[in-house]
Parts: C-alpha cells; structure tokens; sequence
C-alpha cells in the first residue's frame, strides 16, 4: 500500500509542475515530454492501486480484453445426472431432445451404453449410461461429457446462456434425474489465468512453480456447499449442482465480473 501511496504523491506533484513549465517555456518538444512522464507514473499508479484494489484490477482486465475480443480459451464441460427411472430414459434421449426446436441432432455413433451426438453443429457431446450395479454412486446414472471447444471472450457469455445451460437444462428436464452435478473447465490460450495474479500479486510469476486455489462458493446450487471454482496458473475449473449455479458462476469468472469478496474469504462484505 506504501508504494500505491508514493505513486499517487508523484503524480499529485507532477502535475502541477508539469503545467507550469509548459506554461513557462512552451514547445512541443516539452509537451510530448511532460505527457509521456505522466502516463509512466499513471501507469505504474494503476497497476499497483488495482493489486490492493481488485474491482479496479477486473475493471481494467475487461477493457484489455474488450479490445481483443476474439482472444479465445478451449472450454469442455460435462455433467452427472443420478438416479436414472429406467434405460428407457436414455434409449429416447435423442428423440425427446429432438422436441425441442432449439436443438440440431445428429447423432454419430452409439450403441446401447453410449452416443455420441452433434448439438446444433458447434457442440459434440458424449452420453454414457452406467447401471447402478456398476456405478461407484450406487446410483444409475447418465454422464454427459462435450469435446473441447474454442469459444471467444465476445462469444463467452451468448455460448453459455443460448447453447450450454440451455442444453443441460433440457437434459435434466427429460431425464428427470434425483440430483444432478456440472463441470466447467476453462484453459486460456496463451495468457495466464487472470486470477492467478490476484494471488501472487508480490510475486513473479517465475518464482511460482505451481498455484492452485480452491474457492467454496455460496453459489445457488441446492447444496451450495458443493459449488466451487479451481483457479491455476492457466486455467479454471467450476463445479456445481445445478444449471443456474453452473451458468452464474461461469459467467463472473469467465466475463471477469465475480464478487471480489469471495476471492478474499469474505463472504459477509
């Protein structure tokens, strides 16, 4: 915070001396001279203000990233829904989803445990039936893994709302699980996860050989207990118990609009 202070000092001087030198004894020489010392304080001011101050840090990542909107990261996601009535559910999971006028299917392959489906031609996703004699649950269950995508900071939010949760709402809706879970796994391309300098903030990121940080989450799944977010130096990973949860919790990590709070362990503000 000391520094944060002593850049905001510079600048409360700079200023006004800046002005009266260029009042002084004007050129253009000067200005560009004056304007370029100011945005180097200004900058390193930001910089060091937004790692004590996070809404300001995400502020600024979302700028960054709203300038390069196409900048993409690879997303796979997969669900558990337990507690399967009977086969039959998962025999006439293509046609019952093929009611729902949003939905393109096309179906791969399958045979009795498994499908493999192309969703609206953009997702492709894997359907497996375990009977309950074979489920570690104790449970039948279906599970639902997609391939990996590539999805755009710009396309982040509309991927999410208009084909994914939609999808895996539909899905509970048909099957009519006893309880369900998602994931979310999100690997960013050639940049590193921008939560991850929250965390080493006084560090560099040569001197973190690994990172890893498990947020429990007051999210809106049933058990809100089971909702968390895994953040590494790359990537993230988001686990929760329904739809809802699992599209909230996507969008503010994804779209860098989470509650600060939580990133701090203060859930109470």
């Amino acid at each position: 915070m000391l520094l944060s202070f002593i850049y905001l000092i510079l600048l409360a001087f700079y200023i006004p001396i800046a002005i009266y030198l260029l009042i002084q004894n004007f050129s253009y020489a000067l200005l560009i001279l004056q304007i370029s010392g100011f945005i180097a304080i200004a900058r390193s001011a930001v910089q060091e203000i937004s790692k004590k101050y996070l809404p300001l840090y995400f502020f600024i990542e979302r700028r960054k990233l709203f300038f390069v909107s196409d900048t993409t990261s690879k997303w796979w996601f997969q669900g558990r829904y337990d507690g399967i009535s009977s086969k039959e559910v998962f025999n006439d999971l293509e046609i019952n989803l093929r009611k729902d006028s949003r939905f393109k299917i096309k179906i791969l392959k399958q045979n009795d445990r498994e499908k493999e489906l192309e969703i609206n031609e953009t997702l492709f996703i894997t359907l497996t039936f375990v009977d309950e004699s074979e489920s570690p649950f104790g449970l039948s269950h279906i599970d639902v893994v997609s391939r990996t995508i590539e999805v755009s900071y710009g396309h982040a939010k509309k991927k999410l709302e208009n084909q994914i949760e939609p999808f895996l709402l539909s899905l509970a809706n048909i099957i009519k699980p006893e309880k369900h879970s998602f994931e979310l796994n999100v690997d960013f391309m050639g940049k590193s996860n921008p939560f991850f300098n929250v965390y080493i903030a006084n560090l560099s990121p040569s001197q973190v050989e690994d990172f890893r940080v498990v947020l429990h989450v007051d999210g809106n799944s049933p058990n809100s207990l089971s909702d968390k977010v895994v953040i590494s130096s790359n990537s993230l990973h988001i686990t929760a118990d329904s739809t809802n949860s699992f599209r909230k919790l996507a969008e503010n990590f994804i779209l860098l609009t989470p509650d600060t709070r939580i990133l701090i362990g203060d859930k109470n503000g």
